[in-house]
């Protein structure tokens, strides 16, 4: 029974892994400029994509299209990405290679830029790998490179070349923006699209467009980058009850050679488990990341088993503490998928032994480790289940002479608090 159900544990997760990809509305413009209206598949882009999958419906076949043969492609509620031909400078971040020019060098290349921030003035990115750079244009439509460099100068000191700040100052600038503002400006994300959202600002109150106004952008598809999500993706901290049940196992595996009366297997036990968990959602890839510690305070296996004559008893009781992982997969806003990993510490009570009906002196049931694996399905953050598989672990270790294996899986319910606003 056990068997069957890790397999179809097993299963579920490979399911999980491999089909839960949601897919939204969205648009593709062709070469020829035509857009059409379709559902593409989120994949949470942190680089720069290279090719998109999609389908006309629901139901529809999955597509796959190249950057090359779209001039833009984008999510209705969400990011736009479009195609250019601009120059750039791959200089390295790298310390290693860092190079001790502190011109730019700018190449030639056409390549897919997203949309951070739109109006009288544009913003666009770009990363691949470790390289990361910011693009503008105004209303003459050409993109051009805001230039950054980091480069050793004569003397080995790392510095950086700001001619970002300069073409700002040059080419972007209103009364409302101070030249110490400017100067102030990092080139990182944030910074950026703040200071082009204050000089879009400059010129009409709704030059800069949010993700909210894309119903009516819907004819020129004049699209940006979500704003908000700037801000989604923060550290996110819960507290759980963690109450359940579980199926137990346990056998001794290696004995000294006195007979099999010292190698029962035991009859397989279902108890209940009570404990709580801490739950850290990491503030990266739209919170699909989380660590947690998990306690459980209620774990005991009891059981008795006749061999000759003899009878052979085990009564183990501990606190298991899980360190582990955690993956999420997104249905909806409220509903997502998980599947979680984490390495477990067990610490039995000091009445926990084996004994052998007066053959001889009782084990004492020692320390152990093992692994957990597991998936589940939560909601709206607060209520949860899942299913938990424990590996074998010997609760014998200590003896040289005898081998032993506990595992169990089980159902775990959860009930869970946010302790960060």
């Amino acid at each position: 029974m056990k068997k069957l159900i890790l397999a179809s544990l097993l299963l579920f997760c490979c399911q999980i892994a491999f089909s839960q990809t949601q897919y939204l509305p969205g648009y593709i413009v062709n070469n020829s400029g035509v857009k059409q209206q379709v559902e593409i598949r989120d994949e949470d882009w942190k680089a720069t994509p290279t090719s998109i999958k999609y389908r006309n419906t629901p139901t529809g076949k999955v597509q796959s299209a190249e950057i090359k043969n779209l001039l833009a492609f984008g999510l209705n509620h969400g990011r736009r990405f479009e195609r250019h031909t601009v120059q750039i400078d791959r200089s390295t971040d790298n310390l290693n290679i860092l190079s001790h020019v502190r011109q730019s060098k700018l190449e030639e290349a056409t390549l897919i830029l997203e949309l951070l921030v739109s109006g009288k003035a544009k913003l666009y990115y770009y990363e691949s790998g470790n390289l990361r750079r910011f693009f503008y244009a105004k209303t003459d439509g050409r993109v051009e490179p805001l230039i950054y460099k980091k480069y050793y100068d004569q003397y080995d000191r790392i510095t950086t070349n700001n001619r970002y700040q300069q073409q700002l100052f040059n080419h972007m600038r209103c009364e409302q923006i101070s030249t110490k503002e400017i100067t102030r400006l990092d080139y990182k994300k944030s910074d950026l699209m703040n200071y082009f959202i204050k000089y879009n600002a400059c010129f009409e109150s709704d030059a800069t467009k949010t993700n909210k106004d894309v119903p009516k952008l819907e004819k020129t598809t004049n699209y940006t980058y979500d704003l908000e999500k700037e801000t989604k993706d923060k550290a996110y901290l819960f507290l759980g009850i963690k109450p359940g049940f579980r199926n137990s196992s346990f056998e001794i595996t290696g004995a000294p050679l006195i007979g099999d009366a010292r190698k029962p297997k035991f009859d397989d036990q279902t108890s209940f488990t009570a404990g709580i968990e801490i739950e850290y959602v990491l503030p990266v890839h739209n919170n699909k990341w989380a660590a947690f510690v998990e306690p459980t305070f209620f774990q005991r296996f009891k059981g008795s088993k006749t061999i000759e004559g003899y009878i052979n008893e085990v009564s183990y009781n501990s606190i298991e503490v899980i360190f582990g992982g955690r993956h999420y997969f997104y249905l909806n806003q409220e509903a997502k998928l998980f599947l979680e990993a984490g390495f477990i510490v067990d610490t039995p009570f000091s009445d926990s032994e084996v004994s052998f009906d007066g053959q001889r002196p009782a084990l004492t049931v020692q320390s152990g480790t093992s692994f957990s694996l597991g998936a589940g399905f939560k909601y709206n953050n607060r209520y949860s289940i899942a299913v938990r598989y424990q590996t074998p672990r010997d609760i014998l270790r200590n003896y040289m002479t005898w081998d032993s294996e506990y595992s169990n899986i089980g159902v775990v319910l959860g009930y869970h608090f946010s302790l960060l606003k």
